[in-house]
C-alpha cells in the first residue's frame, strides 16, 4: 500500500543558517568542504524543522540515506545523529582551538605591559592581525610538513577557522544589517564555503573524483589564499586612519605580507638569516627589499617577496621617488625615502592629491 506523501514546511531561514553554520556548511558523513550540500531531515519527516532533526549532507551521502533493502545498507538515522554530532564537535572545537589562540596571544601582550580593551578598538585589532597570521600558519606547520593527507587537510582546517575569526570580528565594525540582514558569521562562512567549491571544480576539469587525494590539500591551500585577500581588503577598507596615513598603510601590508610568508614558505620565516653555502655572499634585508653587500659595495634593491618565498634575486626596476616595482611578482615597495602624495586645497575648496 502506497504511504502516503508526507507535507512539507520551509525551513525557517534562521534555523537553517544555525544549522549550516555549525556543520561549517560541509557535509557531517564525509566531511568534504566544496561538495553540493542539503539540508536533511533526520526522521524524514520534512515538516519537522527543529534544529535537532537536521544534519547537513553532501548529495552522495544524502542519496544512501534514501537506500533501503538489497545489498545496500542504508544509512539511517541513529547513524546519521552520531555523524552529525561527532562533525559538530569536531567544527565546534576546531573554532574554540582558534579563538583561544588569539585570546592568549592577547594575554601574553597584557603580561607584557600593553593592557587590551575588550572589544579590541579597530586599528588595535589591525595591528595585531600580522602577528595572529604568523601564529596561526605557525601552529599548522606540523600538520602541513607531515606528509599524510588527512594531517595536511586538520591543519589547513585550523588555520582556515582563524581568518575565519578575524573575517568575523573585522565585520563587526560594519552596520548592523550591512551583511544582506544577515549575521556576518552565516555571511562569511557561505563565502568561504563558495570558494572551497569553485577551487574544487577548477581542480577536477576532468570531473568530481578525478584529482585524487591531494585535490584536498591543494584546494585548501587556494581557499587559505582567497581569505588572506579578503581580511586585507576589509582592513584597507576598515581602517579610515591606515587610508589617510599612507605610510602607515604600507607599513601594515608589509607585516601583513611577511607574516603570510609562513604559509608560502612552508613557515620559514627568515628575513635577513637565510641559509646559503659556506663563502657565498647573504642577502641582507633593509626594509622593504634585500641588497648584496660584497667587498664594501652594496648592490640592489632585490624583491622580498621574491626571494622570501622561491630564493631568487630578483632586482626590483623603478626608483623615482624611491618607489620600486618587480617585474616578476607585480608587487610595489616603497622605500624609506618615499615621498607619499600630499593633498592641497585648490581654488574652489575642494582637497586633491598632488
Amino acid at each position: 500500500m502506497t504511504q502516503p506523501k508526507k507535507s512539507r514546511a520551509t525551513i525557517p531561514k534562521d534555523i537553517a543558517a544555525d544549522s549550516l553554520y555549525s556543520s561549517d556548511r560541509t557535509c557531517c558523513v564525509c566531511n568534504e568542504p566544496g561538495k553540493p550540500i542539503q539540508i536533511h531531515h533526520i526522521d524524514e519527516n520534512p515538516a519537522h524543522n527543529s534544529i535537532e532533526n537536521l544534519a547537513v549532507l553532501c548529495l552522495l551521502c544524502h542519496e544512501q540515506t534514501q537506500i533501503s533493502g538489497g545489498f545496500g545498507r542504508k544509512l539511517d538515522c541513529h547513524q546519521v545523529v552520531r555523524y552529525r554530532d561527532a562533525w559538530l564537535d569536531r567544527v565546534s572545537k576546531r573554532r574554540d582551538q582558534a579563538d583561544q589562540q588569539a585570546i592568549q596571544f592577547l594575554n601574553k601582550i597584557h603580561h607584557e605591559g600593553s593592557t587590551p580593551r575588550l572589544p579590541i578598538p579597530l586599528n588595535d585589532y589591525v595591528a595585531l592581525l600580522p602577528s595572529l597570521l604568523e601564529r596561526a600558519y605557525q601552529n599548522a606547520q606540523q600538520g602541513w610538513g607531515s606528509g599524510v593527507t588527512s594531517e595536511m587537510l586538520n591543519a589547513s582546517y585550523e588555520a582556515i577557522a582563524a581568518l575565519e575569526g578575524m573575517l568575523t570580528y573585522l565585520a563587526g565594525f560594519y552596520p548592523k544589517g550591512h551583511f544582506d540582514e544577515r549575521n556576518p558569521r552565516n555571511y562569511i562562512s557561505e563565502i568561504i564555503s563558495s570558494r572551497f567549491i569553485w577551487h574544487k571544480h577548477v581542480a577536477e576539469p576532468g570531473g568530481g573524483g578525478t584529482g585524487g587525494t591531494m585535490i584536498g590539500p591543494l584546494v585548501s591551500a587556494r581557499v587559505i589564499h582567497d581569505i588572506e585577500l579578503m581580511v586585507e581588503n576589509l582592513v584597507l577598507a576598515l581602517s579610515g586612519e591606515f587610508n589617510e596615513c599612507f605610510e602607515k598603510s604600507l607599513d601594515w601590508k608589509a607585516n601583513w605580507d611577511r607574516a603570510s610568508i609562513c604559509f608560502k614558505a612552508g613557515g620559514e620565516r627568515n628575513d635577513a638569516k637565510l641559509l646559503h653555502a659556506p663563502g657565498e655572499t647573504s642577502p641582507i634585508y633593509e626594509k622593504p627589499s634585500y641588497w648584496v653587500i660584497s667587498e664594501d659595495k652594496k648592490d640592489g634593491p632585490f624583491c622580498q617577496r621574491c626571494y622570501d618565498t622561491d630564493q631568487k634575486l630578483i632586482r626590483l626596476q623603478g626608483g623615482s621617488n624611491d618607489k620600486w616595482l618587480c617585474h616578476a611578482c607585480k608587487s610595489y615597495f616603497y622605500g624609506p625615502n618615499h615621498q607619499p602624495p600630499q593633498r592641497k586645497v585648490i581654488s574652489n575648496g575642494w582637497k586633491a592629491w598632488t
